[in-house]
């Protein structure tokens, strides 16, 4: 009966420190994350952009990603939004139309973007792409990554 009771004494001492380890899901997120920074991105948490819709509606933003690509320039380039929901492109968004060729270019790495992205933007100095990470895995970023910096090279935003 002593045994019994002195396991169950360090069973609840030790409780607690299950609630420190990482769960599954966020030793993965913590994985492709590392993996982004490694391929050069950098990754912040962030509430997704919202369109001017949402905005008047008052909806809750939604959390998500940011994966920025830092430009080298001196002269920044023209700020442009392209949002992956046709629908912001029927007036519901104020921001400034990215130029057919950014399109075109977009839409020719359009493999490259996840199917869970919201908007790709270039804000003078760095290329920035906010999605919510769903289903994400390494091969994932990797794309990400080739396709921001395959943009990057094709419209000569660096000088």
């Amino acid at each position: 009966m002593k045994w019994l009771i002195a396991v169950g004494v360090i069973g609840f001492m030790l409780a607690p420190l299950m609630w420190i380890l990482p769960t599954p899901q966020q030793m993965r997120q913590s994985r492709i994350r590392d993996h982004a920074r490694r391929c050069g991105l950098v990754v912040k948490v962030v509430d997704l952009p919202q369109t001017r819709r949402q905005i008047v509606r008052k909806e809750e933003p939604r959390p998500g990603l940011c994966y920025t690509l830092p430009l080298v320039t001196r002269n920044a380039p023209t700020p442009w939004r392209y949002w992956f929901n046709q629908s912001v492109y029927d007036g519901d968004d104020d921001s400034p139309l990215p130029a057919q060729e950014v399109v075109e270019a977009i839409k020719y790495h359009s493999d490259c973007w996840p199917a869970d992205s919201t908007m790709l933007e270039c804000q003078g100095h760095s290329l920035n792409i906010y999605w919510r990470e769903r289903a994400a895995e390494v091969e994932t970023v990797e794309k990400l990554a080739e396709g921001l910096k395959n943009l990057r090279e094709g419209l000569k935003l660096e000088s």
